[in-house]
């Protein structure tokens, strides 16, 4: 963890020049955070760290919702933002910081336990969160979020936000089904969560939740095979 922590710092001025510099910076930071998403020390997969973040961010995502996110991202709203593994907060920090610039209040989510690679509150500091955004612990070192053992502090801030952003498999498949406001940033690297996306191995994803998408306030259903499903 210590490492992917060190690499990905290394990485990140860098990084932050590419998503300033873009013609839409909060496209580009979603992207970066979705780059992240590349260091899972559970799945078993070699990468060039460098070479993925870059394509990822000059490649379109497969499933964007960054229409909707857009009009999310304002001033006087509040975003809870669960993150997913060490070295990978540090691309959220990317993102964390378009929002904030845009007026947006983040509080910022981890394990209150170490499990796999999945970030805790020392990891959030090595990424620098702590100078941006308030921190607090989801309540268990469980994969994903386990709804039945969440900290108080983390049950009040799922109340107080009006948007809510979760990275990785983890989080995606134990919130996909939620009332509440949740966008997705993950890339699907396994069957199961592809199947489950409707995408191929490897897509890059940004996605509102399953109960979000079909509420009267949501973008329509994504569009049959074959075609577009941006909607950015």
């Amino acid at each position: 963890k210590k490492q992917t922590n060190r690499t990905s710092l290394a990485m990140l001025a860098s990084v932050r020049r590419l998503v300033l510099s873009a013609s839409d910076p909060l496209e580009a930071a979603v992207k970066a955070a979705i780059a992240g998403n590349i260091i899972d020390l559970g799945i078993g997969h070699a990468f060039d760290m460098r070479r993925d973040v870059r394509r990822i961010i000059a490649e379109p995502l497969t499933i964007s919702a960054l229409r909707q996110f857009r009009m999310e991202a304002r001033s006087g709203r509040t975003c809870l933002y669960i993150g997913d593994n060490a070295g990978e907060i540090v691309f959220d920090r990317l993102l964390v910081e378009e929002l904030i610039r845009r007026g947006v209040r983040v509080v910022f989510a981890v394990k209150s336990g170490p499990i796999i690679n999945d970030a805790t509150v020392a990891d959030a500091k090595a990424a620098g969160l702590d100078s941006l955004t308030e921190i607090i612990e989801t309540g268990s070192d469980d994969i994903g979020v386990n709804w039945e053992r969440v900290s108080p502090a983390f049950r009040r801030a799922v109340a107080e936000a009006d948007f809510l952003v979760a990275k990785g498999h983890g989080n995606f498949e134990t919130c996909e089904d939620r009332p509440e406001n949740f966008y997705f940033l993950l890339k699907a690297k396994c069957d199961v969560v592809a199947s489950m996306l409707g995408v191929p191995l490897g897509a890059t994803v940004f996605t509102r939740g399953r109960r979000s998408r079909t509420s009267r306030r949501s973008a329509p259903h994504r569009p049959p095979s074959g075609q577009s499903q941006n909607s950015d």
